[in-house]
């Protein structure tokens, strides 16, 4: 750890105060160096994930045979074999099956190596709730404003939902950290974001989209940031005019693998993923009780759930559909309920 502080020290130092620095100065100032709390925060959720994987890894629940897990696994599998495509429109978000794909041929078929990344991701998600915490609670006092980021960091080390997923083969750690990110950013900026960023923004979110939808609920957010924020230009109607259409700009840009390939390859108009009007029927059904259940005919897996919803809009209308069309069925379902 001495070691680490000196190294820390020197990497925040100015050159030219190091070059011309006594021996003496050197110590004191080594030895008054503290660590960033940041750096505490981020090592200790780390550490904690890193057991949770561990214990994951020992038991025989890393390799997935079923549910969302085996969903994702297998479609990487697919994709590592060279079938990049059905040529149906995508009926589920295909963001995070590739990164998965990518991985695998990096590092080899080892699902520990996603769930390390994702481990380390929840880990700056934790870094990001701390540094909202500070900034929230920095008109209080000080002192007050790190007591709530400790708490706020340590309620999400211990959150065992978060470790959960922080370790299986599913997004939402991904989504979760870019979420927060986004969050961390607005609240820290004073000024509404310049071009260069807007166009980021939008894109992280775009990108972030193809793996889970739901992050698009961040863009009034961003929107309102953009509105409501300060530009730092005396054309403020044209900046923020720009800044929208950048914003937009960046998610389509994001999202554009999901909907070129939608429009151009299936021939199906449908934005990110067909499997919307399945989703909407499965929460607003005649037996819905706002917990996850699945109502009759429809088996609780992914890959089986979506194949059945798939076959029950076919033979209801008794030709096959696109999945676009098979969306549309389950939406009409819901909306005549």
């Amino acid at each position: 750890m001495p070691l680490l502080g000196a190294i820390f020290a020197l990497s925040n130092s100015h050159p030219s105060r190091i070059c011309g620095a006594s021996p003496v100065n050197l110590e004191k100032s080594l030895r008054s160096f503290r660590l960033n709390p940041h750096l505490y925060v981020f090592t200790g959720v780390f550490l904690i994930r890193l057991t949770v994987l561990a214990r994951l890894t020992t038991s025989p629940f890393l390799l997935p045979f079923r549910g969302d897990m085996h969903f994702y696994n297998e479609w990487a599998r697919h994709i590592l074999s060279g079938q990049l495509t059905d040529d149906h429109a995508f009926y589920g978000l295909p963001g995070y099956a590739y990164l998965l794909a990518a991985l695998y041929r990096l590092c080899g078929y080892n699902p520990f190596v996603p769930g390390l990344l994702q481990a380390i991701l929840d880990a700056g998600t934790a870094v990001l709730v701390y540094k909202i915490s500070i900034r929230v609670f920095g008109g209080v006092s000080t002192s007050v404003a790190r007591i709530a980021g400790v708490v706020a960091a340590m309620g999400w080390a211990f959150f065992v939902p978060a470790q959960t997923y922080a370790v299986i083969l599913m997004p939402t750690a991904l989504v979760v950290f870019v979420f927060w990110l986004v969050v961390w950013w607005i609240v820290r900026e004073e000024a509404a974001p310049g071009k260069a960023c807007a166009v980021m923004l939008g894109l992280l979110i775009g990108i972030t989209a193809t793996t889970i939808a739901t992050i698009l609920f961040l863009l009034p957010l961003v929107v309102g940031a953009v509105l409501i924020k300060r530009a730092n230009t005396d054309h403020r109607i044209r900046a923020r005019i720009a800044s929208l259409t950048l914003i937009l700009t960046g998610v389509l840009s994001g999202t554009a693998p999901c909907w070129v390939h939608n429009y151009f390859v299936a021939h199906d108009p449908v934005f990110l993923s067909a499997h919307s009007g399945i989703n909407f029927w499965i929460g607003n059904n005649p037996r819905a009780t706002g917990y996850p259940r699945f109502p009759p005919g429809l088996r609780a897996s992914q890959a089986a759930m979506l194949q059945d919803s798939i076959t029950a809009a076919e033979s209801a209308a008794g030709h096959r559909l696109t999945r676009g069309e098979v969306s549309q069925f389950w939406s009409a379902k819901t909306r005549n309920y």
